[in-house]
């Protein structure tokens, strides 16, 4: 089975926000050893992919549910969402 883009582009963000959050929140703050902090930041990066590859499955079920009940599922053809584009 082929990865999406979007879900390695989620990894990549977890690992940038984990790379930056845990180290400025903790490093010297003596709440997590400095040492320790390495391996914290791995664990959780690890917890949060493991969830989101557990969870993946029971989010479409539920998602493909609720739009078959409520008779609705939208599409965004030809549209695009990109924030940094300069046309109008």
């Amino acid at each position: 089975m082929a990865v999406d883009p979007h879900h390695r582009l989620d990894r990549f963000r977890e690992a940038v926000d984990s790379a930056l959050f845990y180290p400025l929140a903790f490093y010297g703050s003596g709440i997590i050893p400095d040492d320790k902090l390495p391996l914290v930041m791995l664990s959780q990066f690890v917890f949060k992919v493991g969830v989101e590859i557990v969870f993946t499955p029971v989010t479409y079920k539920v998602v493909n549910a609720l739009k078959r009940a409520e008779h609705e599922d939208y599409y965004d053809r030809n549209t695009d969402f990109n924030p940094f584009t300069l046309r109008t």
